[in-house]
């Protein structure tokens, strides 16, 4: 089977060499190793110098194949058909073309390509829900909203007509008025090689948690720093630690942060340790931690709770977007109220307190977690959409 992928994540060419984030990495790697050849579909990044770029593609079966250098958003919603002509005899030529959305090219795409060839799907998200939580001003939020909404229509526009697998069974459910045969797809950085097994945390006088993931105020990342404040405040030495990054060079967030931090009585016990690489890098920041928390408003399903799984790291969520569908309070993890950062401390303490019902948690957790690691879910993908497009699986 030849495959092409898109999404808007671009690739930062260096030297002829290819990188990517990351999480993106091991992902196209998994899938490499399921097909004949996997074709990159995909953006340049216009700055050389852009961080964040720190997976170098190496797998033999990856062709990339180029879009041009990425340019902003509204041009690729509004322009789309200028991107299509360099790849459009390479996309002809697969047999899939697997487009992982929401992305402002996603739908123009599927209609373009799909009378060329087969042509399926991966959610990973919701613009439309994520609009609610944007935090930009006002001359930004308001254009930025409009494109958002924009590309959600269109989307919603070709999800009748597609074969789509979802990341999470929320986004599965929100969209099966559209789609009644959307199927399941977890997706995650996490391979079998990450999996790390110790029986407890919490046995050093110093609790540290931990957060990794986009550092984003919708994320609960107030509320933890005050459930920390108000346990330390109680006895507890919390020390709150954040593996993450913004977009915005400036780091208004993390400065926001750090200030409510020191309102808060948290000064000298919150850390930035900025973003780390998925692998012996990340999971040596889960296996020094002693939680792991993310309090989020929304989510579709994040995969840092399976990488923190994996990592025999205890998992505090809220019960927001699939994450209730697929683990439970009591067995994999703690769930604590949205944006309520007493209840918060309470399942920290819970979690601290309690070591017999932690030790049990990781032990479910870390089970639970290897049904998601990427080489079980993408293998299973792949044979699904040979069988849907009646097509034979090649490793060759």
């Amino acid at each position: 089977m030849i495959l092409g992928y898109h999404y808007h994540v671009p690739v930062l060419k260096k030297n002829d060499q290819i990188f990517v984030p990351s999480y993106i990495g091991v992902f196209l790697n998994a899938l490499a190793d399921q097909v004949s050849e996997l074709r990159l579909f995909l953006h340049e990044e216009p700055d050389t110098n852009a961080g964040g770029y720190d997976f170098l593609i190496l797998h033999p079966k990856i062709k990339f194949c180029s879009m041009g250098k990425k340019s902003p958003a509204w041009d690729r919603l509004l322009f789309p058909s200028k991107f299509a002509k360099e790849i459009n005899q390479d996309v002809a030529s697969c047999d899939i073309l697997l487009l992982r959305a929401p992305s402002p090219l996603v739908p123009f795409m599927f209609n373009y390509f799909q009378k060329k060839t087969n042509v399926t799907i991966l959610l990973v998200g919701d613009y439309a829900t994520g609009i609610k939580h944007l935090v930009q001003p006002w001359y930004r939020l308001i254009p930025i909203a409009i494109l958002l909404k924009r590309n959600d229509h269109q989307l919603r526009r070709i999800l009748p007509k597609a074969m789509v697998y979802a990341n999470s069974i929320a986004l599965k459910e929100k969209y099966t008025y559209l789609n009644a045969n959307i199927e399941l797809m977890t997706t995650s950085s996490l391979t079998l090689g990450d999996f790390y097994i110790r029986e407890n945390t919490c046995l050093e006088k110093e609790v540290k948690l931990l957060y990794t993931g986009r550092l984003d105020l919708a994320k609960g990342l107030k509320e933890l720093i005050e459930a920390a404040s108000i346990l330390n405040k109680n006895g507890r030495n919390i020390s709150v630690h954040f593996v993450a990054w913004e977009d915005n060079l400036q780091k208004p967030v993390e400065k926001l942060l750090q200030s409510f931090a020191q309102e808060n009585g948290m000064d000298g016990r919150v850390y930035f340790h900025g973003k780390k690489s998925v692998g012996e890098e990340l999971n040596a920041m889960y296996r020094m931690a002693d939680i792991y928390v993310i309090p989020s408003y929304h989510e579709g399903f994040p995969r840092t709770i399976w990488e923190a799984m994996a990592n025999s790291l205890p998992v505090i969520s809220t019960p927001v977007g699939g994450i209730p569908h697929l683990l439970t309070h009591g067995k994999e993890l703690l769930f604590a109220e949205v944006a309520n950062s007493t209840d918060l401390s309470q399942k920290i303490e819970e979690m601290i307190s309690e070591p017999d019902q932690r030790m049990k948690l990781i032990q479910n957790a870390r089970d639970r977690a290897k049904e998601s690691a990427l080489e079980v879910q993408v293998e299973k993908l792949i044979q699904k959409l040979s069988k849907y497009f009646s097509l034979e699986k090649s490793h060759a």
